[in-house]
């Protein structure tokens, strides 16, 4: 018995090194561009997994042998960096409905063409009063009679008085079609960038002035990986085991990694652009990539990330597929203090709508 007891010891022991192996290759991993190296992709998508199997190991061997917690406590304290982009901890972190004057209130939602319903998704924006709203997938009529007037909803529902969005023809289908921002400060200027043709997804921003301060603030939606309702299944089908799984799997991390890599070509343009800002800046947006990706690690470079700030958790902002999904952020340059974040968890939209009330320092 003793002789299995030892056995199993260099056992884990030996598992423990090669996991705490894979677990700083994948808080690391999003520092390579996916174009040139796509796998790196999937040990940043395995993170938590590396993250809890290798802090469960450390509570393991402080109770069985505590020299060995240096193997997995190392590890976690190299990657400690990552760590903190994963989970916020700010345990007692609460949000007040009620804004101080000198705040300005900016949300980001994936609203997902209002399929939660047109009230309900309004009524949601209502309830919030942000100052600055961004959307993305969202729609509303232009030359499509079928389609309900969603711009006019909102802006008068939320007191949004001016917004910024275009028609693009080739995604329109008469419609508007893509971002969306609304303000309640007048809009000075405004503009957008298409990253290619065949994706037509766009960086939009547009410049306001508060207390007489010129801001910029972007929004955007990235490629995403176009996991269909056939897709969804062969995800769940894997996960519990049944069908073909090998090739499932297979399937999956195909369209992982080209996915990501598509949205590395927009990330480097985008943070291109946004580094030519000329004003205090934020950015909202879909981003469709979880922290420590190179898309989080690229679009955020050394602006505050709001959720890992002033949030708790990991934070899920994609109701589906897996829980440690934090796809969308709001991102604030050092211009900005940040007060409070809140998270709307409902049913309204696929995404969950990030609101944060930020302060801009004299």
């Amino acid at each position: 018995m003793k002789r299995m007891f030892q056995f199993i010891k260099t056992f884990l022991f030996v598992i423990n090194i090669i996991l705490a192996i894979a677990f700083l290759f994948a808080a690391f991993a999003g520092k390579i561009n996916p174009n040139h190296f796509g796998f790196a992709y999937l040990l940043v998508l395995l993170f938590p997994v590396f993250l809890l199997i290798n802090s469960l190991f450390f509570v393991w061997w402080l109770l069985i042998k505590p020299k060995r917690i240096l193997i997995s406590g190392v590890a976690i304290l190299i990657s400690s960096g990552s760590v903190f982009h994963f989970f916020s901890f700010h345990f007692f972190s609460k949000f007040n409905e009620n804004k101080p004057a000198d705040n300005i209130r900016i949300a980001t939602w994936n609203i997902n063409y209002l399929s939660g319903g047109h009230d309900e998704c309004i009524a949601q924006i209502k309830e919030l009063n942000p100052d600055i709203l961004c959307l993305q997938e969202f729609v509303s009529k232009y030359k499509n009679k079928d389609i309900p007037d969603n711009i006019y909803m909102i802006t008068t529902a939320a007191s949004l008085k001016y917004h910024y969005t275009f028609y693009d023809d080739k995604l329109g289908a008469g419609n508007y079609n893509g971002n969306i921002i609304f303000s309640k400060y007048p809009i000075i200027d405004s503009g957008n960038y298409l990253y290619s043709e065949e994706i037509r997804d766009y960086l939009d921003y547009i410049d306001i002035s508060i207390n007489n301060r010129m801001v910029r603030i972007y929004t955007t939606h990235l490629q995403s990986n176009f996991f269909n309702p056939s897709d969804r299944e062969k995800i769940e089908e894997v996960k519990r085991n049944k069908g073909n799984v090998l090739n499932n799997g297979f399937f999956i991390i195909d369209r992982l990694i080209k996915s990501e890599k598509m949205r590395s070509i927009q990330v480097d343009k985008a943070k291109a652009l946004i580094a030519q800002s000329p004003y205090p800046t934020l950015f909202c947006g879909d981003c469709n990539d979880v922290p420590n990706s190179y898309t989080y690690e690229n679009i955020k470079g050394n602006m505050q990330d709001v959720f890992i700030k002033k949030g708790f958790g990991i934070g899920r902002t994609y109701n589906a597929i897996a829980p440690t999904l934090r796809i969308d952020y709001i991102f604030a340059d050092k211009n900005f203090s940040v007060q409070q974040v809140k998270r709307f968890v409902n049913n309204n939209s696929d995404h969950y709508m990030l609101v944060a009330d930020l302060k801009l320092k004299n």
